[in-house]
């Protein structure tokens, strides 16, 4: 009788352990969903009543006088509006895998006008993503990181790159 005990113990314990083999293995093999399906990166925004003065190098006069924008380490959701009526807006979404990211920039990409197009290299000269600025049919600088694609949209192409300026030449 304890052998057959035995028996039954030994098979309950080896089922519950190929159960819990085969679930963690579900978890992480669990396949890439489709393109389409994107998640935002945040969902809160918050208003931005206070004029800033940005001084430009080139004095245009060019300043943001207002918007909305999103708190965090990526801007989702902001729009800037400019002292001569001009807009700037930039959007991230994150995606499910950097395929699904880069097949979303190669989308957009096909019925637009490149104007630039390069590559991101970190301190270390690895590439860690593409930028790619197009002029038609929106002023728009498209950036991926990782499985992040980031739109900055402006009005025009001189708004894109006087809000581009590093901080450093005011």
């Amino acid at each position: 009788m304890e052998r057959y005990l035995l028996r039954i113990w030994m098979f309950v314990l080896a089922f519950c352990f190929g159960i819990s083999v085969s679930a963690a293995w579900r978890i992480y093999t669990l396949p890439v969903l489709p393109d389409l399906d994107i998640e935002p990166i945040a969902e809160s925004t918050a208003e931005l009543r206070a004029e800033q003065p940005m001084p430009d190098s080139s004095n245009d006069g060019l300043r943001i006088v207002g918007g909305t924008h999103a708190c965090g380490a990526l801007p989702s959701g902001a729009i800037y509006e400019l002292s001569d009526g001009g807009r700037i807006e930039i959007n991230c979404t994150l995606f499910r895998s950097r395929a699904a990211a880069r097949q979303e920039l190669e989308r957009r990409l096909l019925s637009a006008t490149i104007e630039e197009s390069s590559l991101n290299i970190d301190s270390e000269g690895k590439p860690v993503g593409d930028e790619v600025l197009i002029t038609a049919p929106n002023v728009q600088r498209l950036r991926i990181k990782g499985k992040s694609l980031c739109v900055t949209e402006a009005t025009s192409l001189k708004h894109l790159r006087w809000f581009e300026k590093p901080r450093s030449e005011f």
